[in-house]
Order: structure tokens, then sequence, then C-alpha cells
């Protein structure tokens, strides 16, 4: 996969999580994705990452922003550094705007394993 088409599918991918049309996002996962969460948790699959989605989106609704991509030159691996900003669902609570970033492997022109990093817990 060229670097073009790389940067493409990670900025399809965000795009898709800004609009909520998660079948779009699921569309640039493999399978058996791997999903490396904030506080060290592992999960498989598309499933999976379906249903950690609409978890999310009870909670918080979330937006990402300032987007810079970075592709590795191997053709694998990449990672997008953003500004993560969000408020809870219910309209209770604060708001948040933090650091953030995604780092991926890319297979067979789809994204096999997403590492999430953000400062969320350093906001308070």
């Amino acid at each position: 996969m060229t670097a073009d088409d790389m940067d493409a599918l990670l900025r399809r991918f965000v795009d898709a999580l800004n609009a909520s049309d998660w079948d779009a996002a699921l569309a640039c996962l493999d399978d058996d994705v791997a999903i490396d969460g904030t506080t060290g948790e592992r999960s498989i699959g598309r499933d999976a990452f379906r249903e950690a989605l609409a978890a999310e989106a009870r909670r918080v609704r979330r937006s990402i922003g300032d987007l810079v991509v970075m592709v590795a030159p191997d053709g694998v691996h990449a990672a997008a550094e953003f500004t993560l900003r969000g408020e809870p669902a219910d309209g209770q609570g604060r708001s948040f705007s933090v650091p953030a970033g995604l780092f991926f492997e890319i297979a067979d022109g789809r994204i096999a394993r997403i590492s999430a990093r953000h400062g969320l817990d350093a906001a308070g």
C-alpha cells in the first residue's frame, strides 16, 4: 500500500468516526482488527469495535480535529495525532479538549491494529 493510500484510509476512518458513520468506519478495519485501548485492554474484531463505539456514544460525544497523519515508509505503520474534543452525552459535566494519538498497522488495505493514547486522564 502506498503512503498516499494509507493516508487516505486513515483520513476516511477518522472522517467516518467524526460523522458517527460506524459502518463506514468498520469498513476500514480488518475483520480481526486488534484494538489496544487507553487502559491497556485489547479487544479483537469489528464486532468488538462496534460495541465499543456504541457504548462510548451513550456516554460521550467526541470529535477529532487538527488531524495530522504520519505514514512510515514500510507501508505497514502509521500514526494520527489530533485534538480529541468532547462532552458528556447527557449534557451533564465538563467538556474536554486533549491531545491524542492513534497508532496503526495496515494489512491488505485495511487497518489491522489500532492503539489509542490520549491526555484525557491528565485533564482531570
